[in-house]
Parts: C-alpha cells; structure tokens; sequence
C-alpha cells in the first residue's frame, strides 16, 4: 500500500476516535476508539496487516522514544522525591506487584507476549507501548514466534488494554474529583479557604535592599 494512503487511512481512524471522545466529554477515549477499530479490522481482514507499517508511524514513534525518556528525566526533582519518598515508595512496591502479578497470570491464561504486552500497558503506560511494539516488529523481521497472536494485533492489543483501563479509571477519578470540588466549595463559601496569593503574601519576607548597582 502506498504510504500516502496509509497514513490518510490511519489519520481517519484517528479523527473517528477524536469524534467519539469529543461527543461523549472525553470519558471513551480516542485511544480505545481507535484501538478498537484496528483491532476489529485486522481480526476481520478489514484492513491490510502492513497497514502500520506502510503508514511510516512506526519509524517516527521509535524515534522518538529516545526523545521522551530524556523529557521524562528532566522533569524529575531529587527535592520532590526526598518529600515525597512515601508515594514513591508505595508506587514503586506496587508497580513491581502488579508486574509479577500480571505476568503470573496472564501467562497462564494467554501466553508470555500476550501477558508481557498487557502488562507493559499497564504499569508503564504510552512510552512502554511504544518499547513493545518496537519489540515486536524486531521479532517479526527476524520470523520469530509471536504466539497465539499476529504481530499487528499484538502491537494492537497493549493500545486496547491501555484505555479500557483508562476508561475504568476515568469513572472512579471523575467520581473522587466531584467529591473533592464539593469540598473546596463548600471551604470557599464558608470563609475557610485562604487564596494561594495570600499565603504567599503572610509567608514571603521582604528580601533586604542591595547596594550593589542594578545590572549585578
């Protein structure tokens, strides 16, 4: 297929899943409208298997991967994660529980690409996405086995397992934000709120005058 017409096919999924998480105030995603079709599509011989492949997206997302591990790096604060060693603690145990958890299972149930690729959607997110499908391809191009699952639906599948968890936690996060704001609002009506700018104001002392010229 030509990449041209690849790309446009891929780009039209895309504004079908933008057009569903506009209409429904974006509680489905874009993501799981989109995954939900390719996966249909390639199940069904819908859609062409080099259909990803053809479109040139996956040279672009493999570079720039390096890219967003180092923007990940940079936005990190030794500072925070020393006042925040708790939560850090706790996320990390929990990551590596659910890992080991989510593998055990999953090879079980599937098989270890399945169980890895589902797993990798879930404690890792987008950028974990990105590493498995390139994994994949490497597998595909060296007719490795892939398992009970064709490479197109197994770089398909952690997308889809992504935002049906997404979607579940968009239900309970929408839920404890709405307790939260009813919360802030009721402080704010009752006079117990103090502004951001005020608290600045009361704990921010006047730095003393310098001598030295104005350009220093």
């Amino acid at each position: 297929m030509e990449t041209v017409l690849a790309f446009t096919i891929v780009m039209f999924i895309w504004t079908v899943g933008e057009f569903v998480s506009n209409k429904s105030k974006a509680l489905i995603s874009m993501m799981l409208v989109a995954s939900l079709i390719f996966l249909i599509g390639f199940a069904a011989d819908l859609l062409p298997h080099d259909l990803i492949q053809d479109s040139g997206l996956l040279g672009l997302g493999n570079a720039v991967i390096g890219v967003i591990i180092v923007h990940l790096g940079t936005m990190m604060s030794f500072k925070d994660l020393k006042l925040q060693w708790k939560t850090f603690v706790i996320g990390s145990l929990t990551v590596v529980l659910m890992t080991v958890v989510l593998l055990v299972v999953g090879e079980m149930i599937f098989d270890r690409n399945i169980a890895v690729a589902g797993t990798a959607s879930i404690t890792g997110g987008t950028l974990s996405i990105l590493m498995v499908q390139e994994k994949v391809s490497e597998i595909q191009q060296a007719n490795g086995n892939l398992g009970q699952l064709s490479s197109y639906l197994l770089a398909v599948f952690p997308l889809l397992v992504l935002n049906l968890k997404n979607l579940v936690g968009f239900l309970f996060t929408a839920n404890i934000l709405k307790k939260e704001a009813l919360r802030v609002k009721k402080q704010y009506r009752n006079g117990e709120l103090a502004f951001f700018e005020q608290e600045v104001a009361e704990n921010t002392t006047e730095a003393p005058e310098s001598r030295l010229p104005e350009f220093l």
